[in-house]
């Protein structure tokens, strides 16, 4: 191999590794802020490096073609279902959303592309099970810092300002669900190595020997660590990760981990018990399967006795104890879930084919959704917090088959290959065949997040490793497992390219094509975030933040409407802090941005919801703004109809109007079709009647 070749794969693995740092990035002091710091930060990270990582790709292939990508079913089911999504993202309800989702949730077609590129260049790449070892174990590093950051913030030790305990850990993940996830596939990837470390004994016995002898020779000289066996250290490394792992998905007391957790174990139980090659293994895979199977059992029997009904609640220590007792039906988070996947099938019918654009799941939700779920509580939903129904709504059926069949084809793989390997080898894989039933069970309750989504991308990646290997049987029961070795023909990928000066050129462009990639999908998002942050600031003079909002929007004017939304709110509810002049500005810019954002997103009710707010204020400068207000209003009522927030202006907007009658009309009408939301409506009742009654009397 060309030393220069060597150099550029070994740098495309240390990007693609530094992808797994990602959950650690938090933009908030030290690093600059950003609108939703645990969020925008570790998707932009991931795409940068993705984009670097794929840039230096495409140079290697044109100088040595053997570092094409292998032939993969599992690679073409997942780049069919990304054309899926593209498809659905070309027909949405708005495109601009599905393609670039919000500054929330980072998610969207250019998001999900960018993790196919790294699958590809991570199976292009990673072709020994020394390189994933590498990939793996950095992983997992950055799981026990996540770990050690839990602990303090646990214990409460100021080490940031966002680790502040609260009744749950969030790290810097932002969410406690997201912890339980994370956590929970690093636990299966690091028993995962301990298992293999204890079943691939010759291996480990003979390097063992030939290292005690150097250590032994160097421990006379100068003791410590360099006594210590290479496999100890590294299985202390491993039980390191799985505690902290087991005690962070404890002290975040995720349910769905909890299920996560059970449905990995009996995975793993179950087909190491028909499959195993390691007896002992198989054993304890049996018992440990039976004690879960018994737990998950009595846990399900409390809670359809005992939770979620009229009774007092059980306590018990620790959040996930009880958490996990406390569920039922009642409970309002999972009453949440179960409206929001009713709504979502709902929702699917409306459009089975391609669904209503990836992202765009809150559209068909609000269209569909009853005034009764708000009166239990129920605020938004802008995800399914379920992956299939999120699929099957927001990509219809399509969607929904392009993801169930990714599975299908990993799920074969492991049945046509894994199976057979060698007992350490098989151990190592079925363990993180468990960590993918993890990650599946934890989205049947969530959502891919920048968090969590790069162990699913690196798992996959993993089994396409997997589907490459060769197998050759020797006899009736020994299994030889090798990979393939590496083509001989290293010639560039294209012949006129053989030359230095027509490499050198193409390898120009790439570099200016991955730059300005960069600039634009990563460079002005980042500035639109942090220029937000101020736009949102209420200890900022409005004329400042007036600059600020301008300068968000112009930055990157497709996920915008976040700040749209949320700036034009603030003028309505804070109008009465403004000066006349104040007043003519944020109006103006009502008027401006608007309706932009509008045209990039035309059913979202939220925006027009915040422009009519902002235009009711105005009225007082100009009528004419009461009647903007009006039509801004009807249109969010055909948009979201049972929404409370949009039944409550359309009562306000009867107010500005001076019909009275009309909004207590409205009123009752809402509370009669839904007597469980007459509690949002009661104090506006009061002040209506009581000025009805007041023009009565002065009548």
């Amino acid at each position: 191999m060309n030393p220069m070749d060597a150099r550029l794969a070994n740098a495309i693995r240390i990007v693609l590794v530094l992808v797994m740092v990602a959950p650690l990035i938090v933009m908030t002091d030290p690093l600059p802020r950003t609108l939703f710091p645990y969020v925008v930060g570790k998707a932009l990270w991931s795409r940068t490096l993705i984009e670097i990582a794929f840039g230096l790709w495409i140079i290697l292939v044109l100088r040595d073609s053997s570092y094409r990508f292998p032939k993969s079913w599992t690679l073409a089911v997942l780049g069919i279902y990304v054309l899926i999504a593209l498809l659905a993202t070309v027909f949405s309800v708005s495109p601009t959303r599905s393609l670039w989702s919000t500054f929330e949730r980072m998610q969207g077609w250019v998001d999900l592309v960018h993790w196919f590129s790294f699958v590809v260049v991570l199976v292009s790449t990673h072709r020994t099970w020394a390189h994933w070892r590498t990939l793996l174990n950095f992983n997992l590093g950055v799981s026990i810092v996540i770990g050690l950051l839990g602990l303090t913030q646990f214990f409460d030790i100021q080490l940031f300002d966002y680790l502040q305990y609260k009744d749950r850990l969030d790290i810097t993940l932002g969410n406690p669900t997201y912890v339980g996830g994370y956590m929970l596939v690093s636990f299966f990837i690091a028993a995962a190595f301990l298992a293999e470390s204890y079943l691939d004994r010759s291996a480990t016995e003979t390097r063992g020997r030939a290292v005690d002898r150097r250590r032994r020779r160097r421990a006379q000289q100068s003791g410590g660590l360099s006594a210590i066996p290479e496999e100890h250290l590294w299985r202390t490394f491993w039980i390191a990760a799985i505690v902290l792992s087991l005690v962070m998905v404890f002290l975040s007391g995720t349910r769905s981990a909890a299920a996560a957790l059970t449905a990995g174990v009996l995975a793993f139980g179950i087909g190491y018990a028909i499959w195993g090659g390691s007896f002992p293994l198989r054993k304890g895979a049996i018992a440990v399967t039976a004690v879960m199977a018994v737990l998950a059992s009595v846990v399900v029997l409390i809670v359809l006795v005992r939770a979620g009904s009229d009774t007092e609640r059980i306590d018990a220590p620790g959040a996930m104890i009880e958490r996990l007792l406390n569920t039922g039906v009642r409970d309002r988070s999972v009453e949440g879930r179960i409206a929001a996947a009713q709504v979502g099938v709902e929702a699917f019918l409306d459009r089975p084919v391609l669904g209503w654009g990836p992202e765009n799941y809150t559209v068909g939700y609000d269209r569909n959704v009853g005034p009764e779920v708000f009166a239990r509580g129920t605020i938004s939903f802008d995800q399914a917090h379920n992956k299939l129904i999120e699929e099957l709504t927001t990509k219809g059926l399509l969607g929904l088959l392009g993801y169930l069949a990714l599975w299908v084809s990993m799920a074969v793989v492991f049945f046509r290959v894994a199976r057979h390997l060698s007992p350490s080898k098989q151990a190592f894989a079925f363990l993180l065949g468990a960590a993918l039933i993890v990650y599946f069970t934890q989205n049947l309750f969530l959502f891919d997040t920048p968090s969590t989504v790069s162990h699913l991308y690196v798992l996959l990646g993993f089994v396409t490793f997997l589907e490459g290997m060769v197998l050759t049987r020797s006899g009736s029961e020994a299994v030889e497992v090798s990979v393939p070795p590496e083509t001989t023909d290293r010639r560039p990928l294209l012949p006129s390219l053989s030359g230095d000066m027509a490499l050198g050129a193409a390898a120009l462009v790439v570099a200016i094509g991955t730059i300005a990639a960069i600039f634009l999908l990563n460079v002005r998002p980042l500035t639109a975030s942090s220029q937000g942050v101020d736009a949102l600031s209420d200890g900022l003079p409005w004329e400042q933040r007036f600059e600020a909002f301008e300068d968000s929007v112009g930055a990157f004017p497709s996920q915008s409407n976040y700040l749209r939304t949320t700036m034009f709110t603030a003028f309505a509810t804070q109008w009465i802090t403004l000066s006349d002049n104040q007043m003519i500005a944020a109006t103006q810019l009502v008027s401006k941005h608007g309706p932009e954002g509008r045209n990039m997103e035309p059913d979202e009710w939220r925006l027009l919801n915040a422009m009519a707010a902002a235009y009711q204020r105005a009225a007082d400068m100009d009528e004419r703004h009461l009647v903007q207000a009006r039509e801004l209003v009807e249109t969010a009522v055909q948009l979201a109809p049972s929404r409370i927030e949009v039944r409550l202006l359309l009562i306000v907007q009867f107010l500005f109007e001076g019909d009275n009658q009309e909004a207590l009309r409205l009123m009752d009408d809402y509370m009669a079709e839904a007597p469980e939301t007459a509690h949002h409506y009661e104090d506006l009742r009061v002040q209506v009647v009581k000025e009805i009654e007041r023009q009565e009397s002065g009548q």
